[in-house]
């Protein structure tokens, strides 16, 4: 028995051409295994392993509240500066929202109080507006707005129903 007979198939059975494009679709699918899939296993593994990292920041509870503040001794001007919807920043980004402002003429001057809705994280035992600002009742808070500073006095912190949005 030869290895390749006169029909050129080899023991009979298979063609040498069909043999070769086998081996060459088997090679080649082997080795696209071994330097393109194998190789962004280590990659996919080091970003897997950095997501669940402990050295990295845990994400503090966030928790959506009504502060209420008083803003004493304002000029005249402010009872028009502060409306519900006015947007309260820091770092450049939305912190706070105004829900509602009641004025009090106080002589020449008015004091505020003014209901915020803001989203605060928890941390321990405070609760913290855009990574730096404790909020806590009868601490001093600054609010920044577009066109002026104001600070106020916390004077009350509620829960907001599940139905109040922020947008």
């Amino acid at each position: 028995m030869h290895l390749i007979d006169d029909k050129g198939k080899i023991f009979g059975a298979i063609n040498v051409i069909d043999l070769t494009v086998l081996l060459f679709v088997i090679l080649s699918g082997l080795t696209f295994y071994k330097y393109i899939i194998l190789q962004d296993w280590p990659v996919i593994l080091n970003q897997t392993l950095e997501k669940f990292s402990p050295q990295q920041k845990i994400q503090e509870p966030v928790v959506k509240k009504k502060i209420t503040l008083l803003v004493e001794d304002q000029p005249e001007f402010i009872k028009d500066a502060v409306k519900p919807g006015l947007k309260i920043y820091r770092d450049n980004s939305v912190a706070a929202l105004v829900e509602s402002v009641k004025i009090i003429a106080n002589k020449n001057k008015y004091d505020l109080v003014i209901n915020l809705l803001a989203t605060l994280e928890k941390n321990q035992n405070n609760l913290i507006l855009k990574n730096d600002a404790i909020v806590k009742i009868n601490k001093e808070l600054k609010l920044n707005t577009e066109l002026l500073d104001l600070t106020g006095i916390v004077v009350d912190i509620k829960d907001v129903e599940q139905n109040t949005s922020m947008d």
